[in-house]
């Protein structure tokens, strides 16, 4: 149940910064138009959850991008290490809506394998908003040629909706190229993915 409050949660928190003209053209209902349904995502992927090695890079390339690209000021983003959430029930709020435009590329590890380093809301009741820290990589033996999601821990922002309202205005990569700072919907996520080659 409550997993399931945090999607409807996260659903209209989103919704509603599209409707306040976020994203233009196509890729939104417009203010007077009903946001479409949401469609589960419904590809085969593998995740886990990591000790957190990598968790303060990836938070730290977090914040720099919502402090100094997006130019939010007076946020916090902190650690947050109390997250109760599941791998279970994190992967169906990432599967949530496979349209919407919820996914902050913050670029790659810079590791063997090809990968892309997200950060996406998945709690945003409340002046707090939890974010997890997300690393997709592309198929290996060990996952059976299923894509490969690794959770990094959870941070909090706050105040959380400014980072929402950015979320919405930044859409899909021009002419496909992928830079950090552009936002992705899990379908894309995947499809880029799938085009990545390994590091030389």
């Amino acid at each position: 149940m409550k997993v399931l409050l945090n999607l409807v949660a996260l659903s209209t928190a989103i919704a509603g910064v599209f409707a306040l003209g976020g994203i233009s053209g196509s890729d939104v209902a417009g203010p007077s138009e009903p946001a479409p349904a949401a469609e589960p995502f419904q590809d085969h992927y593998f995740i886990e959850t990591y000790a957190p090695v990598q968790h303060h890079q990836f938070a730290g390339s977090l914040s720099h991008h919502l402090k100094k690209e997006w130019e939010i000021n007076d946020l916090q983003i902190r650690t947050n290490a109390q997250s109760s959430l599941s791998e279970n029930n994190l992967q169906k709020i990432l599967n949530y809506d496979r349209r919407a435009r919820r996914f902050l590329y913050l670029g790659s590890s810079y590791r063997n394998i090809p990968d892309l380093v997200l950060a996406t809301p998945v709690d945003v009741k409340g002046r707090s908003h939890l974010w997890a820290l997300l690393q997709a990589q592309q198929p290996y033996i060990a996952t059976d040629g299923r894509g490969h999601v690794i959770s990094h821990g959870f941070v909090t922002v706050s105040p959380g909706e400014p980072a929402l309202v950015k979320l919405a205005k930044y859409g899909k990569p021009h002419n496909g190229e992928l830079k950090s700072g552009h936002v992705l919907s899990i379908e894309e996520v995947f499809g880029h993915l799938a085009a990545l080659k390994p590091p030389v």
